[in-house]
């Protein structure tokens, strides 16, 4: 029977065409053999869907028909690949060349000639297969900067499906010996009864090199239940210190593969998914740019084996349930293996080793009995499994468990006990203790806490403090009790129409507990927490706190509305990969408001860190009594970044309603602007009045907006002695340009540009120059 991993090898080799197998062909410019982008990366919200060849920041290098062919398709953008060439190759691939400065003089001429023709800037032309043919080695274009990005080449191949495929199938090879690198392993709880260290957050853990290509994980993570894991790493290569993505992965546990990924080729249909085969929510809460060990929910990708949704999950049975048949099942308590095998294209391996231990941490019973006043007998100290704790340690805190000290404690004498209790004899009236210990099986129980008093207290204030932590269907809520009580608080969590449900708390360090609590679909509305306790005098206390929660689910979608009415949120069906629990809140305004002529209030929309289908549509209400509503539109922004702007979202004014909408990617922070300043302009060549002799000036200027910004190129226009004309325009340096392409007459001439933002404010600069002979 073939191996498992020899399987996927066959399978990444059938994805080459058999007749690009039997073909040479040329390197695509004479720039370089360098690259700084691979197959496969990230990119918000997609893949990168070629390679980008290194031209060292300069433009004007030659790019070859890589073989026999023809130009399919001519494309000319201020925006993605710029100057773009799409060609056929005999075979059927798709070849496409981007972000040229400029194409050969013959296609140049055909560009010319569609622009004037339809008076923009923008061509997308598609020619027969006689039109332009090419032979290999044809100088087709030059490589330049045009749309996103710093010069560059963007080569990518499609498959006649038109599917983008790695580059590298084609047989090309640079100088790589550099192994793949890795900064991080997280281990992560895929649903509320999951635990990773008897937590429901991730834990992250930086592998240590111990030789080239070999790391090491020195900690060893407790999991129970459903777990995912995740590795942040990259490749390089020679010559350059660009960073790339890997390019096979394969994840072993227990010395079998569970999980591979293999980064040949996809669809443009599916491309979205990319924030299903990176964690999202890692990205978006800062960790870094994680890849799943896993098949996620809705992801179609055609990357991995196996194929069936939920690969790579390991269920870490703590109970050894035989009647479950899990997939990656692994039954009873105790050590395991794992193995991550990372590949880049030139067959350079990098390992990363570990081991986790199938377990749940579990509370002690510890039982005090009071002997004299500040003298106290430890009578029971049991482990969750109700054996005798045999290897504790004991701590003591005189101001409520800021510091710790170890307190070496004085056994009962000559007591003949399968374990020797101690006896505490307090120093001072309150004492903090904390036993910590290890269960039969070797594992960390979860710390016991205890207030002992040698005297009777007064009342003292108590205050609480809460924190919830979102995941896909539950919360994980932390209780902050900020004063002395007298034994763990007790929680409930109530939403609509069913009763209230006591959350066990966990308590991790002292006066700090933490609960999960499943939402339940569809019981929409406020979620209700209490939570009940007792002073050191015996007074109850109780702590309330309230939010609302929205299903949303992939079947029917769905509608968030505030409180005040004021903000919907509206979810397309099958707009959600899977069912989330939506909140939205009305959000203070921060310093960063102050810049901006804001109407009405800030609305945050969550979970943030849940990747979604497809766009949402925000509708915000404009205050009845506004005067410019055309002037208003709808900008969002990340709070969760360190570093991120108001951005123009959309402006869709329902003059009946007096609402205002856009459509966003992401559940972020939303609000309404009002823009009503116009366009900068800035003339950087000619300047006003100047004498010049050239007959073929470039003429330039700045135009930019500082808010709702530009549709597109055609808001700019540029006229010369009152005739348009085809001008360029560069959104990434805010230049418009244009080069004189019928000599102009000796004497005087005038330029304008005309510039018209998102909300209709408009500038026009005119500069008036005179062509003076030599």
């Amino acid at each position: 029977m073939l191996d498992f991993r020899f399987k996927c090898l066959i399978f990444s080799l059938v994805l080459l065409p058999l007749t690009v197998q039997s073909q040479e062909f040329v390197w695509p410019t004479n720039a370089s053999h360098f690259l700084t982008s691979s197959f496969a990366e990230y990119r918000p919200g997609h893949f990168h869907a070629g390679i980008d060849i290194k031209t060292w920041n300069r433009e004007g290098y030659k790019v070859f028909a890589i073989q026999d062919g023809y130009i399919w398709r001519i494309r000319v953008s201020p925006y993605g690949y710029g100057r773009a060439l799409y060609q056929k190759l005999n075979s059927g691939e798709i070849i496409i060349y981007g972000h040229l400065q400029k194409f050969n003089p013959e296609l140049e001429a055909i560009v010319k000639q569609e622009q004037h023709r339809n008076g923009v800037y923008r061509v997308n032309k598609y020619l027969s297969p006689t039109t332009f043919p090419v032979k290999k080695g044809d100088i087709i274009a030059y490589t330049g900067s045009t749309g996103a990005g710093p010069a560059h080449l963007h080569f990518e191949v499609r498959d006649a499906n038109n599917q983008p495929m790695n580059p590298f199938l084609l047989g090309y090879k640079i100088k790589d010996t550099v192994p793949p690198g890795v900064s991080g392993l997280c281990f992560t709880p895929l649903d509320a009864r999951a635990r990773v260290n008897s937590d429901v957050r991730y834990a992250i853990y930086q592998p240590r090199q111990i030789a080239k290509g070999k790391y090491h994980v020195k900690e060893t993570p407790l999991l129970s239940g459903r777990i995912g894991f995740a590795v942040d790493c990259w490749d390089k290569a020679n010559g350059v210190n660009n960073v790339f993505a890997v390019y096979r992965i394969y994840f072993y546990v227990d010395g079998e593969l569970r999980y591979s990924a293999v980064y040949n080729k996809f669809s443009y249909d599916v491309s979205s998914l990319i924030d299903l085969d990176r964690d999202y929510r890692l990205n978006k809460r800062g960790e870094g740019l994680f890849q799943k060990l896993y098949k996620d929910v809705g992801n179609n990708l055609p990357f991995y084996r196996p194929m069936k949704s939920g690969s790579g999950i390991l269920w870490c049975d703590v109970d050894g349930d035989q009647n479950r048949t899990h997939a990656n099942q692994l039954q009873g308590r105790g050590p395991h293996t794992y193995l991550i095998e990372l590949y880049d294209f030139n067959g350079n391996l990098t390992t990363v080793q570990g081991q986790f231990y199938i377990g749940r941490q579990r509370p002690m019973e510890v039982v005090f009995e009071k002997e004299e006043p500040g003298r106290f007998l430890v009578t029971d100290l049991l482990d969750g499994y109700g054996m005798p704790v045999q290897r504790f340690k004991i701590y003591r805190s005189w101001n409520n468990g800021r510091n710790w000290q170890r307190y070496k404690s004085v056994h009962q004498a000559g007591a003949d006990l399968e374990q020797e209790l101690p006896i505490i004899e307090l120093k001072k009236p309150v004492e903090i203790i904390k036993i910590v210990g290890r269960d039969t099986a070797n594992m960390p129980a979860f710390p016991s806490f205890h207030v002992l008093t040698s005297e009777k207290l007064p009342q003292s204030p108590v205050d609480f403090s809460m924190a919830k932590d979102f995941y896909d269907d539950y919360i994980r809520i932390d209780l902050t009790v900020n004063g002395l009580i007298r034994s763990t608080p007790r929680m409930y969590v109530q939403q609509i129409g069913v009763r209230p449900k006591e959350v066990e708390l966990v308590q991790y360090e002292f006066n700090h507990f933490c609960g999960v609590y499943q939402l339940l679909p569809y019981k929409d509305g406020p979620v209700d927490i209490e939570v009940y306790a007792r002073d050191m005098s015996g007074k109850e206390l109780m702590f309330w706190d309230q939010f609302n929660v929205t299903t949303i689910s992939p079947g029917r979608g769905g509608q968030l509305i505030s409180k005040d009415q004021k903000c919907q949120v509206r979810f397309e069906r099958q707009g959600v990969y899977k069912t989330l629990f939506a909140r939205l809140s009305k959000y203070p305004a921060d310093k960063d408001t102050s810049a901006y002529d804001m109407v009405g209030g800030v609305y945050e929309m969550n979970p943030f860190d849940v990747p979604l289908k497809k766009r949402v549509t925000v509708s915000l209400a404009i205050p009845p009594d506004d005067p410019l509503p055309e002037k208003l539109g709808v900008y969002s922004k990340d709070r969760h970044k360190k570093r991120s702007d108001w951005g123009f979202a959309g402006n869709v004014l329902d003059r009946e309603a007096y609402r205002m909408s856009a459509r966003i990617s992401s559940l972020r922070q939303v609000t309404l602007i009002r823009d009503m300043d116009p366009p900068e302009i800035q003339f950087y060549y000619p300047k006003q009045r100047a004498r010049i002799t050239r007959r073929y000036p470039t003429l330039r200027a700045m135009v930019r907006d500082k808010l709702s910004g530009f549709n597109d190129e055609r808001s700019i226009v540029m006229k010369l002695d009152g005739r348009k004309v085809i001008a360029e325009y560069d959104p990434e340096k805010r230049l418009i340009k244009y080069r004189v392409d019928e000599a102009l007459g000796v004497g005087e001439h005038t330029v304008t540009v005309t510039a018209v933002d998102n909300c209709g404010n408009k500038n026009s600069v005119t500069q008036i120059f005179t062509v003076v002979s030599q």
